[in-house]
């Protein structure tokens, strides 16, 4: 893999004209990945025109379409069907208050009157804390490095009952349904939650109604020893081992699957004459013309088709899903290297969409610095007009002309977007990002610090401050 890339497998016996074109888009795609880890693995997998590929990459340790990555938050994904298949069976509503699942009385969990919902823990509106146990403090006393370490010793021996008990302590910063926020808590909690709906075991309930009839044979939470055979193991940026998620995480981000079963649960999601499949790629948040959240999956439009996509990361591995369902068309990337920052994260996106854009449009389509995304950004760039302009589009606009090295032009994206939005922390924390990109430290520490005085909890433009010497 990395410069040296080596294709191991490929999904179909024959070698058609369309295959050698996937072979070829995948390939190159796969060199995305540039930075010469000799402990990374790499196995991509697409699905187009009902037609499976799978390629498997690597240089020290070449993997199999069998070996066993850990998906991590691709797993709330799991936990969201089986809440939605609740829902469809009449065990449940998504507009129920969580405590009429919970055994105890929860007075906490609402904030002024408002309730946590059901679809609250699943559309990241929940207001409930990132991580039970709060894992924050431990940046504080231990260093990077041994961060994942630690929090595995925190998780060792914290129990169902600890959490339940710890929730008790929770306060609500902000009302339910109003501000999106990761939280592996709130999944962590649906688990629970299902197994009083369901009766049984969360990996059980996994089991019955996902990994077994999609004859998933390599995917939960707890490896057979025969499995933790075929387990990769996990690295940092600098060809560190890093720790196993903990089993605790469970229907947060615990799951470990290969790309076969996952090839298979893509196909299964592709499929939206499943009511409860369906449900999970509506938006519950936001505009999914710009960008929304379902329920755990993120929704957008790319060129006028819905786009659905998910990713996950634990302390060694990185993931992404990526949907296209009215071109039945999905890409699964794994790979068993994570960093503290979304460097790999971006990386493997950008393998996805790669792969679906060769695949799917011209060279000549593509040559649009505009491309893909709506009529009114398609407008901005030809003619200059803000009309009807989307805050997060724009900015995801300009991310995109940075990806491309047109750091200038991207600058004064970010720029504009700083003019129509003044009071926005996040466009003033990503114009800091491109001058930072452009070696300009003086304009990135002011402007991670106007996003801070803006937002003070914004940790991102905190991390770079340090970074830079700045705090």
């Amino acid at each position: 893999m990395r410069k040296a890339l080596l294709m191991v497998a490929i999904a179909l016996a024959t070698r058609s004209t369309a295959q050698v074109n996937m072979d070829t888009i995948v390939e190159s795609a796969g060199r995305i990945m540039t930075d010469n880890q000799p402990n990374d693995e790499l196995s991509i997998g697409v699905i187009k025109d009902g037609k499976v590929y799978k390629y498997n990459f690597g240089t020290k340790v070449t993997p199999t379409s069998q070996t066993i990555y850990e998906i991590g938050s691709i797993t709330k994904t799991f936990t969201t069907y089986l809440l939605t298949k609740a829902v469809v069976d009449g065990k449940a509503s998504l507009d129920d208050d969580i405590r009429k699942y919970l055994k105890e009385p929860y007075p906490n969990l609402q904030y002024q009157g408002t309730p946590v919902t059901l679809k609250n823990l699943v559309n990241w509106t929940s207001s409930l804390p990132n991580n039970i146990p709060d894992v924050t403090l431990l940046k504080d006393k231990f260093p990077a490095d041994s961060i994942p370490r630690e929090i595995v010793k925190l998780n060792e021996h914290y129990t169902k009952e600890d959490f339940l008990r710890d929730l008790h302590q929770v306060t609500l910063a902000t009302k339910p349904g109003s501000t999106p926020a990761h939280s592996n808590a709130a999944n962590q909690l649906l688990g629970f939650i299902l197994e009083n709906i369901y009766k049984m075991p969360y990996e059980v309930i996994v089991k019955k109604y996902i990994t077994g009839p999609l004859n998933m044979s390599n995917t939960g939470i707890t490896l057979t020893t025969q499995q933790l055979t075929r387990r990769a193991e996990g690295y940092d940026d600098k060809g560190l081992k890093e720790p196993h998620i903990p089993l605790f995480n469970g229907a947060a981000g615990a799951m470990k699957s290969c790309l076969d079963d996952m090839l298979k649960y893509i196909a299964f999601q592709l499929d939206e004459s499943n009511p409860a499949v369906m449900m999970t790629h509506k938006a519950a948040w936001g505009d999914p013309q710009q960008f929304a959240i379902g329920l755990n999956w993120f929704l957008g439009t790319f060129e006028g088709k819905r786009r659905v996509n998910m990713d996950g990361t634990t302390f060694g591995f990185t993931s992404y899903c990526l949907l296209y369902p009215e071109l039945h068309f999905g890409v699964m990337v794994m790979t068993n290297e994570c960093v503290n920052n979304s460097s790999i994260q971006d990386k493997t996106e950008a393998i996805a969409n790669k792969i679906f854009v060769e695949s799917n449009y011209t060279p000549e389509e593509r040559t649009d610095d505009a491309f893909g995304f709506s009529k009114n950004i398609k407008r901005l760039a030809k003619t200059g007009d803000t009309t009807g302009l989307d805050e997060n589009e724009v900015n995801y606009w300009a991310y995109s002309l940075l990806r491309k090295g047109k750091s200038e032009y991207a600058l004064k994206i970010f720029q504009l977007n700083t003019q129509l939005h003044p009071d926005s922390w996040n466009v003033y924390d990503s114009e800091a990002e491109a001058y930072e990109d452009m070696g300009d430290k003086a304009n990135a520490v002011k402007f991670y610090k106007r996003s801070l005085e803006l937002n003070p909890k914004n940790t991102n433009a905190d991390d770079h401050l340090k970074k830079l010497g700045a705090l």
